[in-house]
């Protein structure tokens, strides 16, 4: 699985746009996003589709964060075909 991510501003301060590079979102077109002081995890929803998820358009998100800028890689061992994990250095 060959995926970064791509956090950049948005329109909108307080808003980030998160960008999937790859196919890894492909196939499911709503996430939840869970964040923490120095991760972000994306798991991909199927059938049950949790109240707060995010709606992709073509592997990118608006979501309120602090999360840092720049492009990020996916932790390739703990990540899975249903859950992204990056860690922010």
């Amino acid at each position: 699985m060959s995926t970064s991510i791509t956090i950049s501003k948005s329109n909108n301060s307080s808003y980030r746009q998160i960008k999937i590079n790859g196919k890894w979102f492909e196939g499911s077109e709503f996430f939840s996003i869970k964040e923490g002081e120095d991760y972000i995890i994306i798991t991909k929803h199927y059938l049950d589709v949790p109240s707060k998820c995010h709606k992709s358009i073509r592997g990118y998100f608006h979501l309120v964060s602090e999360s840092p800028l720049g492009k990020h890689q996916i932790d390739q061992e703990e990540s899975s075909e249903d859950e992204l994990i990056i860690y922010f250095n």
